[in-house]
């Protein structure tokens, strides 16, 4: 029925808010507030993921993800409506001196699962998840023929899945070299994994309903840490987020659209969007109002009434009307006296 409602007022708001409801987003399609709905929500999701990935390079001694509701053990990461994608991120860990001691890259393709039954705990090494490739004991990180200082040495990834809220996903350091000093970072090349599973978040949520900064930072804006390794006077990373806002980044619309720009280009084109769109439609109502106007102009010098001709000629009939009961009136004199001389 919406779709049969053109034009008028009810048209108008149908336009506005969209007719249709997408079976993706379960909001209304086509509709001009909801562009602006995705527009914002796209950029303040972009904003959160590039935000987190560059904050995921922070070195802890722990990392940790909120609750994951989309996510469980056997997901796949790149078939979700999140931006994941194929490629690579560091598993990067520091001594406390801030020296890097052993880097594993970390691969994500379409088969890549959050957790497997392999954990990479146990031969055959043969796992394709995050959590089996992060704890494989196999690899040798430093190629340097000691299999006791890589990244599985350091630090054990696992994933509490809960089948009905989601999983949290951690990475915490081994039980050998727990409370030695030892941090751990998450260098992203592309995948957004760090951002998009919130590992040491700064911003939490997924939209600009619910973009936030992180509870930890707000209670203490000075836990903020500006650097990579655990060293002070490295800005690194405080560099590296200013930066943030000039640099090319992919922007997926709720609908699966990919766009590239940069934070500041994409709120431009947005803010320029709303008003081209505003000052089109205002140009048609006044091309509208004017073709009105012209016709209705036209209509009433038809079939309007002229007050003061209507005027006139109420006062020429009242005067023939005047003029013609003085004649009767005489005829009806005369008639009365030639009945009276006949008498």
């Amino acid at each position: 029925m919406t779709g049969d409602i053109q034009g008028g007022k009810l048209g108008s708001i149908l336009d506005l808010r969209g007719r249709m409801v997408s079976p993706i987003t379960q909001n209304p399609e086509n509709g001009h507030i909801q562009d602006y709905i995705d527009y914002l929500d796209t950029l303040s999701n972009t904003l959160i993921t590039q935000t987190n990935n560059l904050y995921s390079t922070s070195a802890n001694t722990i990392m940790t993800t909120p609750e994951l509701s989309d996510y469980h053990k056997d997901t796949f990461l790149t078939s979700t409506d999140d931006n994941i994608k194929a490629g690579s991120f560091d598993v990067v860990v520091y001594d406390k001196q801030g020296n890097e001691v052993a880097r594993r890259g970390i691969n994500i393709d379409i088969n890549t699962v959050v957790d497997s039954e392999d954990s990479g705990a146990t031969p055959p090494y043969t796992g394709n998840s995050i959590v089996s490739q992060i704890n494989r004991p196999d690899i040798d990180d430093n190629s340097d023929n000691d299999s006791t200082n890589d990244v599985d040495d350091y630090f054990e990834a696992f994933f509490m899945d809960d089948e009905n809220n989601g999983g949290v996903l951690t990475i915490q350091e081994t039980a050998e070299y727990r409370g030695l000093g030892y941090t751990v970072a998450v260098e992203d090349h592309g995948t957004n994994f760090p951002g998009t599973f919130g590992l040491n978040q700064f911003f939490t949520g997924k939209n600009a309903k619910n973009i936030d900064i992180a509870s930890d930072i707000k209670d203490d804006p000075d836990s903020i840490s500006p650097s990579k390794a655990p060293v002070d006077g490295n800005n690194e990373l405080a560099n590296d987020m200013v930066q943030l806002q000039y640099d090319q980044v992919e922007f997926k619309s709720p609908y699966g659209d990919i766009s590239t720009d940069t934070l500041n280009g994409y709120y431009r084109f947005m803010t320029t969007d709303i008003g081209s769109t505003g000052e089109s439609y205002i140009n048609a109502h006044e091309t509208s109002k004017a073709l009105y106007e012209a016709v209705y102009q036209e209509h009433q010098s038809i079939s309007g009434v002229s007050v003061d001709e209507e005027l006139a000629q109420l006062i020429k009939y009242q005067t023939g009307y005047g003029a013609s009961a003085k004649v009767i009136t005489t005829v009806d004199q005369m008639l009365n006296t030639l009945l009276g001389i006949k008498q």
